[in-house]
This record gives C-alpha cells, sequence and structure tokens, in this order.
C-alpha cells in the first residue's frame, strides 16, 4: 500500500493532549495524518461523501471504547462493519492516537480476525519509518507482525492491552500525576466500560445526537445524580397490608363509635313509635263507616241537581241558541255579499267621475285616429318608394328650409328692397336681374359695357329694353314665412315617411300602440254614457243593506235574551259541582286514608280515644311520617355501619352486641400500629426523603452553579443562558407522601393523610416501578434578549440553526468541563460535524469557549470552502479510481492560517 511523505514536527511548545490521530489503510484512505497541538482549531474541507466525519469519528475508539455506545455516520455503532470499514484488513490496517503526558505515547489499534479491535501502546512519537517500508521509491505499510519485529529491533516496546476494562482504565484516569489521555476530576464515578465523562462526550463527537434528553441526560451526570433513584419493585408489601388492615379495622370503629350510639337511640326510639301508630290506627277504624255513610248522602242530592239543570242546557236552550246564532251568520253573510256590491258598483262610478269630459275625449280620439291614418298612410307608401327617394326628396326639402331661412333673416337687407323704394320698379328690377333677362338676344345691346370697377353704376352700358316690360314679382315676407311653414310641414311628414320606411315593424307596433289608446278612449266615452243606470244601481243597494241591516239587529237581540238564560244555568253549574265534589273529594279522601292505613303493617292496640276522625289521621300521618323517617334513617345507618366495619350481620340486636364487643379492643389494636409504622418508615419513607434531598441538591448545583458559569457565554445576541428545572409535581408529590410516613412513626395511630400516603406507596409497589432521577423533572432554556427572558422548549429548535447547535453543544462542553480537569495541559478534541450551519459570528464565538475551556474543534462542512476562523485547513481531494486519500502535515492540502498570512503578505 502506497502512502503519503512524513514531514518531521518540530515541538515547540509541548502540550499534554492527543497530539495526533493517524489512519493507515482504512477502506477511505491510505494515509490520514492530523496533528492537534500546533493549533486551537481544524477544518476539513471537502467534497461530500469523501471522509471528513469518517476521520473525526474515529476519536470514538479511543475516547468511548465500548463499540455499542459509540455513535458514527448515519448513528452506527461501533459494529463489526464500522469496524471493518476503518480497518478493512487485521494484517497492516492501523489506527493511533498519538498522545504527550509527560512523554509521548502512542495507543495503537488493529483489527483481529474476529472481527474485533486490539488495542496496544508502545511509548514515543509516531514515526512513518516504524509503519511503512520502501520498497522500489514507494512506501508500503507493514504487516504487524513485521511491525513488531521493527518494533522490536529500535527497541520499542509493544504492550497488549487485555481487554477493553484495562485500555478504558487508562484512557481515563483521575489527577495530572498520571499518563491518562484525559485527566478526570476526583468525582467522575465509573460504570465498567464508561464514566460520567465517557457518556457526555460521545455528543460531543457527533453533535447530531444533543437533544431535551440528552442534555438532561448530561446535567444529571454532572451531579452525579445517574444512579439515583428508587426501585418499588421486588419489595415486600406484608407491613403495609397488615398495618392498613389494623388501621382500617381501628379507623372503621373508632369512627362509627358516635353513630353507632346515635343508632341505638333511633332503635328504641322507633319502638316507641310503632306502638303509638298501633293504637291510632284501632281509633281511626271505629270512627270510619257512619263518618262515610253521611257524606255519601249529601254527595248523591248535589249530583240530582247538577243533572236537571244540564238537560235544560243541553236540550232546550243550547240548541235554540245555535239556531239563532246561525241565522245571525246567515244575515251577516248576506250584508257582506250587499255590502260588497255596493261598493263594487260604487268604485265604478268613483272611476268614471274621475274621466275627463265627452268633448275632451271626442278631440283626443279624433286626434289620435288622425294619427293612425297618417302612420297607416306611410306604412301604404313604404310599398311604392324607396329610403333612398325619400332621403333625397327630405334633402331636396332641408335645402330649400334653409335658403329661405337665409332669406327671411335678410330680407330687409337684400339688394332689391335697398336699391329703389317702389315696388313698380323692384319688380322690373328684380326681372332684368334675372336669367330670364340675361337670355333675351344679344341685338338688344346698343353700348358694351367697357369696365367694371369696385363700385357699380347702373348703367354705363346701354340695353334696350322691351317696349312692353313687365316685372318680376317680389314675394312679401309673410309669404315667404309661409312657404317655409309648409316646407317644415312637409320636412316632418317625410321625416316620418323615412322612419317609417327604415323600420316598418317599428311603425307597425306605433300604429298597434295607437289603436289601444283609441280603444281605451271608446271605452271611457261608452261608460260615461252608461253613468246614470249605475247611479240607479248604487242607490238601490243602499237600501237592500238596510233592510237587510234590520234583520239582523232583531235576531241578535232574540239571541242576547237566550244567551242571558243559558249565562243563568251555567253559573249555577259550578257551584253544584263544587258541591258535590267537595263532598266526592271528602269520601275519595276517607277511602284514601282508610287505603293507606290497612297498608300500615301495624296490629291496632285498642284503646279508649274519642277524638274526631280527622285529628286522628293527622296524628296518625305524622307518626306515621317520623317512624318512616326514623326506620329510613335508622337502616341507613345500620347499612352504613356494616359497610364501613364489613360487617355482614342482618339482626340488629346482635350488630349493636358485635359493635360493643369491638369497641372493647380498640386499645390493643392501636399498639400494633406503631410497631409496624416504623417498619414502613425504614424501608421506604427514608429511601423516598433521601431521593428529594437529593434532588433539591441537584436543582442548587444547576441554579447557582451551572447557571452562573452558563450566563457568561456570548452566543449571537442572547445576553444570557439558564437552564430552567421544571418539577414532575406529579412523582415529586408521591414521593412526598411516601416520605412524610416517617412523621407518623411516633403515634400510636395517624389521620387520613398518612392513610392516603401508604396507598400511594401501596400503587408503586402494585406498579413494580423505578423512580429514575430524570423522571424527577423537565429542563427548558431561558434566553435573555434585550434586558427580557423568555423561555423555549429543548425539544424544539430554539433559534436559528447555527444559534440552536451552539447552545446545545455550549452546555454539552459545560458538563464536560466539570469532568475533566480544566487545564491547558488536559485539552480535549472534538468533532463539529458540518459547521457551516453555525455563522462567523457565533462560529468565532464557539472558537473563543473552546480555547478558553481547553476544547480543540475539528469541524467538516459540507461546503467546499475555507472558513474564517480556522487556524488550520485540511484539504481533501478525491483521489484517482484506484487509488486511496492521502493526508499529511506538512503536505500542501495541510494550511495554517499564519502559513496563509504569510502567503498574503508576499
Amino acid at each position: 500500500m502506497v502512502i503519503g511523505t512524513d514531514v518531521i514536527h518540530l515541538n515547540t511548545s509541548l502540550k499534554r493532549m492527543i497530539t495526533r490521530i493517524v489512519i493507515l489503510n482504512s477502506t477511505t484512505y491510505g494515509k490520514a495524518a492530523i496533528r492537534f497541538d500546533d493549533c486551537d482549531s481544524i477544518q476539513l474541507v471537502g467534497p461530500n461523501n469523501i471522509g471528513k466525519s469518517t476521520l473525526i469519528f474515529a476519536l470514538n475508539f479511543l475516547l468511548i471504547v465500548d463499540g455499542k455506545k459509540m455513535t458514527f455516520v448515519d448513528n452506527k455503532t461501533g459494529d463489526k462493519e464500522t469496524i471493518h470499514h476503518y480497518l478493512p484488513t487485521p494484517v497492516n490496517s492501523y489506527i493511533v492516537f498519538e498522545v504527550f503526558k509527560h512523554k509521548y505515547y502512542c495507543i495503537l489499534l488493529k483489527r483481529n480476525n474476529e472481527g474485533e479491535v486490539e488495542y496496544y501502546k508502545f511509548d514515543g512519537e509516531y514515526s512513518d519509518d516504524l509503519f511503512t517500508r520502501t520498497v522500489k521509491g514507494q512506501q508500503n505499510i507493514l504487516k504487524f507482525d513485521d511491525l513488531k519485529s521493527h518494533m522490536a529491533n529500535s527497541g520499542i516496546e509493544l504492550t497488549h492491552f487485555k481487554d477493553k476494562r484495562e485500555v478504558f482504565n487508562f484512557v481515563y484516569q483521575r489527577g495530572k500525576r498520571n499518563e491518562g489521555v484525559v485527566w478526570l476530576e476526583d468525582s467522575v464515578v465509573s460504570d465498567g466500560l464508561s464514566n460520567n465523562f465517557s457518556k457526555i462526550y460521545r455528543y460531543l463527537i457527533n453533535s447530531k445526537l444533543i437533544n431535551n434528553k440528552t442534555l438532561k441526560e448530561a446535567l444529571i451526570i454532572a451531579d452525579n445524580r445517574d444512579k439515583e433513584g428508587i426501585d418499588f419493585s421486588h419489595r415486600s408489601k406484608k407491613d403495609i397490608n397488615d398495618l392498613l388492615r389494623v388501621n382500617e379495622e381501628i379507623k372503621a370503629v373508632s369512627g362509627i363509635q358516635k353513630e353507632f350510639l346515635d343508632f341505638r337511640e333511633v332503635v328504641d326510639t322507633y319502638r316507641v313509635k310503632t306502638k303509638t301508630l298501633g293504637e291510632l290506627i284501632y281509633t281511626f277504624n271505629t270512627h270510619y263507616a257512619p263518618t262515610l255513610l253521611e257524606l255519601e248522602k249529601h254527595f248523591y242530592q248535589k249530583q240530582e241537581e247538577l243533572q236537571s239543570t244540564q238537560f235544560e242546557l243541553n236540550e232546550e236552550l243550547m240548541p235554540k241558541k245555535e239556531k239563532l246564532l246561525e241565522a245571525v251568520g246567515a244575515k251577516g253573510a248576506e250584508l257582506k255579499q250587499v255590502l260588497d256590491k255596493q261598493n263594487e258598483y260604487q268604485k265604478q262610478l268613483d272611476e268614471i267621475n274621475q274621466y275627463e269630459g265627452v268633448d275632451f275625449l271626442k278631440q283626443q280620439l279624433f286626434n289620435y285616429e288622425e294619427n293612425r291614418r297618417n302612420m297607416e298612410v306611410n306604412i301604404s307608401l313604404t310599398k311604392k318608394t324607396s329610403e333612398a327617394q325619400v332621403k333625397q326628396k327630405l334633402d331636396e326639402i332641408q335645402g330649400n328650409i334653409e335658403r329661405l331661412k337665409v332669406t327671411i333673416k335678410d330680407y330687409s337687407g337684400q339688394l332689391i328692397h335697398t336699391i329703389t323704394t317702389k315696388q313698380k320698379d323692384k319688380e322690373i328690377l328684380n326681372y332684368i336681374l334675372s336669367p330670364e333677362f340675361s337670355s333675351l338676344s344679344g341685338k338688344m345691346v346698343k353700348k358694351k359695357i367697357a369696365k367694371i370697377e369696385e363700385l357699380m353704376t347702373l348703367f354705363d352700358g346701354k340695353i334696350e329694353l322691351p317696349k312692353k316690360l313687365k316685372g318680376t314679382p317680389v314675394p312679401s315676407l309673410d309669404e315667404l314665412k309661409e312657404k317655409l311653414a309648409t316646407l317644415k310641414k312637409e320636412e316632418k311628414e317625410y321625416e316620418a315617411l323615412l322612419k317609417t320606411v327604415t323600420d316598418t315593424e317599428r311603425a307597425q307596433k306605433e300604429v298597434d300602440k295607437v289603436n289601444n289608446i283609441i280603444e281605451e278612449i271608446s271605452e271611457k266615452l261608452r261608460k260615461l254614457r252608461n253613468k246614470p243606470e249605475l247611479e240607479t244601481i248604487v242607490d238601490n243597494q243602499k237600501k237592500l243593506f238596510k233592510a237587510v241591516s234590520e234583520d239582523k239587529i232583531k235576531l241578535e237581540k232574540e239571541t242576547k235574551t237566550i244567551g242571558e238564560r243559558i249565562s243563568k244555568k251555567l253559573a249555577a253549574i259550578p257551584e253544584l259541582s263544587e258541591a258535590r265534589d267537595k263532598f266526592e273529594k271528602r269520601i275519595e279522601e276517607l277511602k284514601r286514608w282508610k287505603v293507606e292505613t290497612e297498608k300500615i303493617n301495624i296490629e291496632p292496640l285498642e284503646n279508649a280515644n274519642a277524638e274526631p276522625l280527622n285529628q286522628v289521621y293527622d296524628k296518625m300521618t305524622v307518626i306515621r311520617t317520623e317512624r318512616e323517617t326514623l326506620k329510613a334513617n335508622k337502616d341507613r345507618t345500620f347499612d352504613n355501619l356494616k359497610y364501613k366495619i364489613k360487617s355482614g350481620e342482618p339482626d340488629e340486636e346482635a350488630f349493636i352486641r358485635f359493635v360493643e364487643d369491638e369497641l372493647s379492643l380498640m386499645g390493643e389494636k392501636q399498639k400494633s400500629v406503631e410497631t409496624l409504622l416504623q417498619s414502613i418508615s425504614t424501608q421506604f419513607a427514608n429511601p423516598a426523603y433521601t431521593l428529594i434531598k437529593r434532588y433539591r441538591e441537584f436543582t442548587e448545583f444547576v441554579n447557582n452553579k451551572f447557571n452562573g458559569k452558563l450566563a457568561q457565554t456570548s452566543i449571537s445576541d442572547i445576553e444570557s443562558l439558564r437552564i430552567i428545572l421544571n418539577e414532575n409535581t406529579r412523582v415529586i408529590e408521591a414521593l412526598e407522601r411516601i416520605s412524610s410516613i416517617q412523621e407518623f412513626s411516633s403515634q400510636a395511630s395517624f389521620d387520613f393523610d398518612n392513610a392516603e400516603n401508604l396507598k400511594v406507596l401501596n400503587t408503586l409497589l402494585d406498579s413494580g416501578k423505578k423512580i429514575e432521577f430524570d423522571e424527577l423533572f423537565d429542563i427548558e432554556l431561558g434566553l435573555t434578549k434585550d434586558g427580557k427572558e423568555k423561555v423555549v422548549d429543548l425539544r424544539e429548535q430554539v433559534e436559528s440553526t447555527g444559534t440552536d447547535i451552539m447552545i446545545r453543544m455550549v452546555i454539552i462542553m459545560s458538563v464536560i468541563n466539570r469532568l475533566a480537569i480544566n487545564d491547558a495541559n488536559n485539552k480535549i478534541p472534538i468533532a463539529i460535524d458540518e459547521i457551516a450551519r453555525i455563522d462567523g459570528k457565533n462560529r468565532l464565538e464557539m472558537f473563543k469557549f473552546c480555547k478558553e475551556h481547553n476544547f480543540i474543534p475539528v469541524c467538516t462542512s459540507t461546503e467546499e470552502t475555507m472558513l474564517d476562523g480556522f487556524d488550520k485547513y485540511v484539504l481533501i481531494f478525491r483521489a484517482p479510481k484506484g487509488k486511496k486519500v492521502n493526508i499529511n502535515d506538512g503536505q500542501p492540502n495541510v494550511i495554517s492560517s499564519q502559513r496563509m498570512a504569510v502567503a498574503e503578505e508576499n
């Protein structure tokens, strides 16, 4: 296997820590060597799936050791598949951890043929010369047998750790005067292949495991509380059961003592009431028969009077009244019909009275008929002329109208009216200026016009006028206006004709509309002609209404007379009914008393009581009620007393004797309670008290010590942090109840609360449950921003992704820092995967925190970018196909921030 060339590293300042990790001939790497002692932070830069996480997760093999507790990519454990990935061959695949603690030594890992990791140790620094041999200019990794021989020949002793426990105990040692990889505080507790430190450190190898549960676990481990708890399984319940049984017996008897004495007194009173009731029953039976006979006689008299009155009402008066009411109703219906017709005729007459006059309607009818004839003529013309012809004629008329309007407007200012004042001369001049004159023979010209000037004089030329010259008439202004009116009328006719020609269907609808109006006017004229006849009908209806109304009033008076007779009879019926019912009710009451008396299962006792029947019954009722109340109270108390002391005795006298005996034995039973209670206190109450005490100490540790240190850490814009403990009140209260049992150990008996405490303990024993320390509380996080604190649930993301990761890691590192000795010679590398999730500001604060607390962050990023703030960058490139990746300090792809600064200056 070919590997890269090693470069000698000169230590100018030795740091006691894991100084280097080397992976030789893994599945991914030919050789990967990274030093930790020359920087405070490292970024592994490279593309995805190239082995960055594989490299830093190798820390599992040294600092966790227990393969089941190791965590790698995708949360895989340190199983054989993972081991095979790091150490693919048992022959020449190695992982080497170089450590300096007072001296250099290396811990070597290889795989055996069974797929398990073997651990070895040798003194001195790591050197490629120990592990490689140059063949034809290439360095090949030595097989393990050759490696052992080579080390032996070089005077290096290779020690084999016999098992992982020996490895674990060497890696973790307490105090500073040893060669342990990690120096621990004396308070750290070990348990097989784990201790407080390793249990928590695994979260700093794989930060994705940090959640609410692991943070809670870390706090418990930090205060050495992970072993605290109470196991309620496999514990004896005999003393509790005996104590509860004896106590229940004592409580039962002592608790019923007063109630029992009251019960005994109620039994005596009940006997007295029974004797008195028997005497009253005898007296009632003696007076019952004579009293009932007298009441029945009066009842039948009132019954006969009532039946006679009801017969007269039902058979004579009521039927007659019904017939009269029917007649009144018929007249009322007739009256309504007459009135309805009268209103109907009156409505018609009122409508006619609102019509216009006959002459107006006739003129309106004439106008609409003329309009209809014109419209019908236009419709008929549409068959003889076209739209274009009508429009042409209309244009001609409108042109003549416009010219005529101009003529009328300028009439007085026209030349023909101003050049002369004589009408005859105007007519001659009008003729001369007309085209007719200009078309005469040219022989009439006697002298031609020589010139035309702006100012014209008639005449410069000479024309011989005809001897019989007749002038052209000049129309007057009134004639022009009359002609204009004629043209406008003609214009309207042609406009209407144009509309008709353009839309014949619309014109026909207009004709139909006019026809409807003509029909309405004609109907009004017809009704006006019939108005006198309608007035006569209205007068007749009024006379008929008066006659029917008089008949109805007569029938109503007769109905009222019958109604008064019926009212008198009806008024008598309630009095008779009331009297009859009173006797009947009294009879039924006596019979009911008799039935009630017979139901009383008591033998009558003869006596000489002469009191009235009512008085006897009242006394009997009171005594009976009192006796029944006493019996119900007696029976209920008897059942309650039997239930309280769990007795099945059915006889009251026997039960009274039994309770009296139990009361005499109270003293002996109370003495046994004290002994049982002391035993229970020792088994359960004391451990519960101790657990609560440990929890209170833990809360003091978190609130005063841990939170005090955590509050000093600056993260993003968060001013301070603190862990908030929320008690599990249900569990705490149960433990407090159990622990309080000891408070009653000196008493001969205990109260209800103490009994309830025992029941709580009994429930936990039934469940066989162990109460772990972490069940006593849940945690939340208090964040202070701008002077205000908000409480967040750590089961969810509390801030931005980067801030959230940093908060969780800072909490874990704060816990780790309490377990490992906080010393510059005890630096601990931690793995932070996907460091780019933490923004630049928080990243620098993270590195500052790590440096102050002696952590060295070795980070990866899914981005192939060197991020600010690191002391050293390891650039990992994909190897050519068939080759493996090589990394080594001193190679160009391992760059320190100082080297980068020098390069930038140059």
